[in-house]
């Protein structure tokens, strides 16, 4: 008897189980349809509302353009504490903004921006606030600041062909701006996943790279954007010095005898020299013997004939002669 009524409660058991599994098993396939549908609903009103935002008519285009500002020369507030960024010692401008005419507004064509085409200066005077306490006040001092003045606009590329470098780029008019020459250098250098910089035309280590090094090591920021031994480095251009020295040296070793042999130069104005003085010698004693009596021309001239004697040595001569006579 209970045999057959445990039995009878396991059968009944597994049969609730059936039917709770049937029934949920329903519910979820129907919550999973419901949330299909609920998706794909939001789906076709997100379409729909960019469908109506794409959509613009003529009229709505031409009032747009026109409340866009126009380029014109507008009051603009200018901060004056610019001016003085590179002073550490300056605390406070008094006053520190001014309003002046400057150009702004919209240009239609994206690339161009509003700029002056007629300008002017105006001077203004301001006060200086230090950051000394002389006497446990501040110190004031006065100043002028220069100002530029917009009287007329116009829209247009702020960058202009003279603002390129000539030998590494070219002005390229649509989109206003400094195209480097060497697309390949660029190709190569954006290839090698590095940054490539437009107004320098030079290839450059991406900031991420960038590491400190250790004692000894330097970061190469020119080719392997890694750290590299200095003495690597520095033995790469000691031999490039060792070599243009070395050749230095073969040049002028070679100039100097090609000089020497040629009497050219250097050696030329040697030569010229040791005539120079020779001439300058001979001219003095022409002059001297010029001046000499008979008698004493004659001793010369038997002097010289015989022993080759300048006329220096003859005048010691008879010099000491004269000093031997009783």
């Amino acid at each position: 008897m209970d045999s057959d009524w445990e039995e009878y409660r396991e059968k009944r058991k597994e049969e609730e189980d059936k039917t709770y599994l049937k029934i949920n098993y329903k519910f979820k396939r129907k919550c999973s349809s419901n949330l299909l549908i609920f998706n794909f609903l939001i789906i076709l009103i997100d379409i729909s509302y960019c469908n109506q935002i794409d959509v613009c008519s003529g009229e709505v285009q031409r009032d747009i353009f026109e409340s866009m500002p126009q380029c014109l020369a507008r009051n603009t507030l200018i901060d004056l504490r610019e001016e003085f960024t590179n002073n550490s010692e300056i605390i406070e401008v008094v006053p520190d903004h001014v309003t002046v005419d400057r150009c702004g507004g919209s240009c239609y064509v994206h690339q161009y921006s509003c700029n002056p085409t007629k300008t002017s200066s105006i001077t203004i005077p301001v006060m200086l606030v230090l950051s000394k306490w002389p006497h446990g006040e501040h110190d004031v001092l006065c100043s002028e600041v220069v100002v530029e003045v917009h009287h007329e606009c116009r829209c247009g590329c702020k960058l202009e062909v003279h603002h390129c470098h000539q030998e590494l780029q070219y002005y390229h008019q649509p989109s206003c701006r400094c195209i480097c020459n060497n697309v390949a250098e660029r190709s190569a250098c954006l290839v090698g996943g590095r940054v490539w910089d437009p107004h320098s035309c030079q290839c450059h280590c991406p900031l991420h790279t960038v590491q400190p090094c250790s004692t000894g090591y330097m970061f190469d920021f020119s080719s392997t954007c890694s750290c590299v031994q200095v003495s690597a480095e520095a033995s790469e251009g000691m031999v490039a010095a060792i070599v243009i020295l070395s050749l230095s040296m073969a040049i002028l070793i070679v100039a100097g005898l090609v000089m020497y042999n040629r009497k050219t130069g250097l050696f030329k104005e040697s030569s010229e020299s040791n005539i120079t003085d020779a001439g300058d010698s001979e001219s003095d004693q022409i002059q001297r013997t010029g001046l000499m009596s008979q008698k004493s021309r004659r001793e010369y001239e038997v002097a010289s004939r015989e022993g080759h004697v300048t006329l220096g040595q003859f005048d010691e001569r008879r010099d000491s002669e004269k000093g031997h006579i009783p």
